[in-house]
């Protein structure tokens, strides 16, 4: 009996077939009627599903092998994304540098990050290595970009790759340039760069660079806006942390030369306050986001969107204020703030009519209080406006929130209570909420394991007691 050949026969097949098999696996797959859903929402998933995996397809032929790599090469539809990890098994030199001459002259876009949820196995320096490669050969092509997504571990990679951009016309819609570790504090070395094919309808960037890429000379597209996204900057010195007075000069720069809506700050070390130039608005910004922002930034920034009339809302995680901050806009969500204080003055003044709050521990109920005093000046009470109220897994009483609606109740009612994991509420406290407030919805935290033995714990104790009751009887 005779070993069956165990050499597949697409081996052996003319890089012509197999390149017609390769187009044939990378068309999205058509569906039968029974495959889709009655509505047409279902339908639409579903294509747009198929689409995705046939973009899926055609990204992963050029890995499978070599011979795969060479014959997806003649075709330029196999190279009009390349997304590579820069620490994983897909960061290949060969794909790379085929990347941009198998692409021909079509638009491309870019996309390179640390594998998601790994930890950084690349010194500084390979990361460098690694990326002066990538643009050594990206450098000829950067006209075809119409998306540029960077993440590096370092912030001294991003740096070095600003030396290639230097000078350069790019016509993006999204442009990205993040790090992990802000390992140097050192300004972009870009020079000039024009913008003006570019819609760029997203920019995400360390704040730090922000600072820096707003002291350059950009041409910035004349149309359309940029939501602007601010990312980790959080140098090893405190020394080194980011002036709020020159981010602040940063954002009115950028919003003079580009329209810009929405604006999002996470993860950014402030230093000292400095104060910045007199006059600094942002008159556009319609949504704001602040995440892991402590020290005198928030105040500055606020002041800033005082004269806006777009201001819709915003959002804020993780924060604290040295300082009274109104925050402004109709809706205003908050997370995971600790102090009261710091919570009162993000409300204190504000207009908000909307205010949603979540896992805050300085929801308390010394802040409820807070809500129903009356400054002497005007007698009116903090958020004058506040209507709608949605609260979920904070440390308050029902007794302290229904004080608090009671104070308000005549020039200032709540009209809408809206509470998830909350405190068990007693028959009394939810009959008085249900005839006061127009909408109310009051949903108990589950009691936990540990609550419900000591529960148990304290009912077995009064059945020993009774029992011994009475047998003393």
């Amino acid at each position: 009996m005779s070993i069956p050949n165990s050499r597949s026969p697409i081996v052996d097949l003319p890089p012509e077939v197999l390149l017609m098999i390769f187009k044939h696996a990378s068309q999205p797959r058509t569906f039968e009627k029974s495959e889709l859903e009655a509505d047409a929402r279902g339908e639409a998933v579903a294509i747009v599903h198929a689409s995705c995996e046939a973009e899926n397809t055609a990204h992963a032929l050029p890995f499978v092998c070599r011979r795969w790599h060479n014959v997806a090469a003649m075709e330029s539809t196999y190279w009009k994304h390349l997304d590579i990890n820069i620490d994983g098994s897909s960061f290949i030199p060969a794909i790379v540098e085929t990347f941009f001459v198998a692409s021909r002259n079509s638009p491309i876009s870019v996309t390179i990050v640390p594998p998601l949820g790994k930890s950084c196995s690349l010194t500084a320096s390979q990361e460098h290595s690694r990326w002066q490669f990538i643009m050594a050969n990206m450098s000829l092509h950067l006209g075809r970009l119409t998306s540029l997504c960077i993440e590096t571990y370092y912030r001294s990679t991003s740096v070095i790759i600003s030396r290639f951009l230097d000078g350069a016309t790019l016509s993006l819609e999204d442009f990205r340039l993040t790090s992990h570790e802000t390992d140097d504090t050192s300004p972009l070395q870009i020079c000039s760069l024009n913008l003006t094919s570019s819609r760029l309808y997203e920019l995400h960037i360390d704040a730090g660079s922000f600072v820096s890429l707003m002291e350059s000379n950009i041409q910035w597209p004349s149309e359309g806006s940029t939501d602007l996204n601010l990312k980790r900057y959080h140098p090893i010195s405190a020394s080194l942390a980011l002036s709020p007075a020159h981010l602040m000069a940063a954002l009115q720069k950028f919003g003079q030369g580009r329209s810009c809506r929405q604006v999002a700050i996470d993860e950014v070390q402030f230093g000292p306050d400095d104060s910045p130039p007199n006059g600094i608005s942002l008159p556009e910004v319609s949504y704001i986001e602040l995440v892991d922002i402590h020290g005198p930034f928030i105040p500055l920034i606020c002041n800033a969107i005082r004269q806006s009339s777009q201001m819709e809302s915003m959002i804020v995680r993780g924060c604290s204020t040295p300082s009274r901050s109104p925050l402004l806009g109709y809706e205003l969500l908050i997370r995971d703030i600790d102090s009261s204080v710091s919570l009162l003055r993000m409300v204190q003044g504000s207009e908000v009519a909307y205010l949603d709050i979540s896992e805050c521990d300085g929801f308390d109920d010394w802040f409820l209080g807070a809500l129903s005093l009356r400054g002497e000046a005007d007698n009116s009470v903090t958020c004058p406006n506040l209507s709608r109220l949605e609260v979920s897994d904070c440390t308050f009483s029902a007794s302290a929130l229904q004080r608090m609606c009671e104070m308000r109740h005549e020039d200032a009612p709540i009209k809408y209570i809206k509470v998830r994991l909350g405190s068990k509420l007693d028959d009394d406290s939810r009959s008085w909420f249900e005839s006061h407030i127009e909408v109310f919805d009051w949903e108990e935290r589950a009691s936990s394991n540990f609550e419900a033995m000591s529960a148990l714990e304290q009912l077995l104790s009064r059945v020993v007691d009774i029992s011994n009751l009475g047998a003393g009887i």
